[in-house]
């Protein structure tokens, strides 16, 4: 049996097995099947060159007609609309080992291409069944968000809208959507889906559908209460299935598995937030939008009029602040709190150029080009963790205001809270080196205030042959252990994770930071594989940025292990590589030597891996010289 089809996600493969992948799936679901559309979006460079910017690719259920051929030329860019059969698709997809793709009559090549994909619930961005999507990375270039204006084709006020409606995005983020320069194939699982869900009463109903026998499909449900909690399973004799639970649930997990061996469908859901096929749980309550006064924001003649009772402004809930505005409305009352507060009339998302080379659309700007404001609207994760992934791309916009020419450069944020503590204020003890020279606000308890001055502040010049960066480990915290539970083919484990943290103690982002195995003691088990990278939290890769600050902020995984009611689970814990080779070691005793290379240097530090005595569970610690 191939568990693979049970993961919900799969990382660092190359074009064969991307390939292998989709050709399992294809025969897997033969019956259920058809051909594909391709839609992509391109730019004509100033040589005529074709270039690529995003490519959709919606493989259709069979007897799903596809929409005509269609290529709409605006000069600068063209988007492309290609129904294909799916051995046309297998034959383009071929191509990606030679690093080359095709689009209609364009051929397109790449410097250096990637693979993950995702398994998404039903009721998902890409279809109303439950599908596969795999995300090739491809390569992009930059393109114009001007408005895009033609006499006969349909207008658009910016080039993103246009890629949005072309590409049937829900959402697209123009020139910081992480998926520009991606090859998006969506695979729709037809096979079973979540069709409803009620609960009443600790009675929790659940209905599939789809073309699989009833018999083949058996669904787990795990839930949390605020004391409780447990896991159920029932093997399907009809469509539906009833579970009686003991408690009211705050969380739930339900899965819906094939016993031939692959993921049909999942619902995932909290007082927060709901995945899946429609919310069954109690929300935590609105809160009613904060008051024009309170914000401090009526006394702005631009907002002011229309800050009443009947026109407030819109207000997203989110998990660890009372009310928040969303970030487009962010945007807009930090604009008009600037420009009444500076005298100046900002420019939203005017490109300037960068010492390092290109553009960037800062998010205000003044007419003169001498002040920036980027803004920022972030929460703690909805656990109250710090959030890392967030936080890298505010140390990018801070980056890129360093690498402008304005005079003034501020970065303000919509701040938030968990238990007292401030997001902004933890970021900027974690960042202060990489602040110097900026100016540091925030909306905060509905007033807009400047919270840090490090504007005339330079980077401290470092001395040469100064050690920049540091693997750093503390035992027992996290996120350096950390476990989580997990479903595997209907069975609860609990994954162990040990990490190391990389600290940047100078002053600017060091780039192409990797930590390395450079040993293991010992080693004759097929499984090592010194030289080899390990892979960031996360993410899955193994080359990264390391930005300056006073704690670590890259965190790199290095062993993982399973247990089950306590005890471990199977004879063996994985080495986590970011490259797809074996990494299953037998349980034992064993010395790994990690490096780390980066900033012009290499550091070594060695760590034990064994089993704690007398449970058999293997931790991992710091071996000191």
């Amino acid at each position: 049996m191939n568990l693979s089809q049970l993961r919900l996600s799969n990382y660092n493969y190359d074009a064969p097995a991307l390939l292998g992948r989709i050709r399992q799936l294809f025969e897997r679901d033969a019956g259920l099947l058809g051909d594909g559309i391709i839609r992509s979006a391109l730019v004509r460079g100033p040589a005529s060159e074709i270039q690529h910017v995003l490519t959709r690719i919606d493989v259709l259920p069979k007897g799903v007609t596809a929409d005509c051929p269609e290529l709409l030329d605006y000069g600068t860019i063209l988007f492309v609309r290609e129904p294909v059969t799916r051995d046309v698709l297998l034959e383009r997809l071929e191509m990606l080992s030679a690093k080359q793709f095709q689009i209609a009559q364009y051929n397109l090549a790449s410097n250096a291409l990637g693979f993950r994909d995702t398994y998404e619930h039903s009721c998902n961005s890409y279809s109303d069944w439950p599908c596969t999507v795999f995300h090739i990375s491809f390569g992009s270039t930059q393109f114009s968000d001007e408005p895009l204006l033609h006499p006969n084709l349909k207008s658009f006020s910016s080039t993103s809208d246009a890629i949005r409606e072309f590409l049937k995005f829900g959402a697209f983020n123009g020139q910081s959507d992480g998926r520009l320069g991606g090859i998006l194939l969506a695979i729709p699982n037809l096979n079973a889906r979540i069709q409803d869900l009620s609960l009443s009463r600790q009675r929790l109903d659940v209905k599939a559908s789809g073309a699989a026998p009833p018999t083949s499909l058996k669904i787990c449900v795990s839930y949390r209460g605020t004391e409780k909690s447990d896991v159920l399973e029932k093997a399907l004799e009809t469509n539906s299935a009833t579970f009686q639970l003991k408690c009211t649930p705050r969380e739930i997990d339900i899965w819906l598995l094939s016993r031939t061996g692959f993921l049909a469908d999942f619902h995932t859901e909290n007082e927060h937030y709901t995945q899946g096929v429609k919310a069954i749980l109690p929300k935590a309550p609105a809160v009613e939008p904060l008051d024009a006064a309170l914000i401090d924001l009526a006394a702005i003649p631009s907002l002011g009029p229309s800050l009443t009772h009947s026109a407030r402004p819109s207000i997203a809930r989110l998990d660890s602040s009372p009310a928040r505005f969303n970030w487009r409305d962010f945007e807009k009352h930090a604009k008009a709190f600037f420009q009444k507060e500076l005298n100046v009339e900002f420019l939203e998302h005017m490109p300037l150029p960068l010492s390092s080379g290109g553009h960037h659309k800062f998010d205000l700007t003044s007419p003169d080009e001498t002040i920036v404001i980027e803004c920022k609207s972030h929460t703690w994760t909805k656990s109250g963790r710090y959030p890392s992934a967030k936080v890298s791309d505010v140390q990018r916009s801070i980056e890129l205001l360093h690498k402008c020419t304005a005079k003034r450069k501020i970065i303000v944020f919509q701040d938030d809270f968990h238990d007292s503590a401030s997001l902004v204020e933890v970021f900027v003890r974690r960042n202060r080196a990489l602040l110097a020279g900026i100016e540091v606000w925030r909306l905060a308890n509905g007033k807009f205030s400047k919270f840090v001055d490090y504007s005339q502040r330079s980077p401290v010049p470092v001395a040469p042959g100064t050690r920049l960066l540091d693997i750093v480990f503390h035992e027992g915290t996290k996120p350096y252990f950390e476990e989580q539970p997990k479903v595997v083919t209907g069975r609860v484990l609990t994954d162990r994770r040990y990490r190391v943290g990389v600290h940047n103690t100078g002053t600017a982002t060091l780039h192409k930071v990797r930590v390395v195995l450079e040993s293991c003691e010992p080693g004759d088990s097929p499984a090592v594989h010194p030289g080899h990278t390990l892979q960031v939290m996360g993410e899955g890769t193994g080359e990264f940025s390391v930005h300056p600050g006073d704690v670590p902020s890259v965190f790199v995984d290095v062993i993982y292990d399973e247990i089950r009611d306590g005890q471990p689970h199977g004879d063996a814990f994985g080495l986590c590589y970011s490259a797809p080779v074996s990494y299953a070691i037998p349980r034992g005793s064993y010395v790994l030597t990690l490096r780390l290379d980066g900033g012009d240097t290499q550091i070594r530090k060695k760590f034990a891996v064994d089993p704690d005595p007398p449970s058999g569970i293997l931790r991992m610690r710091e071996l000191r010289s």
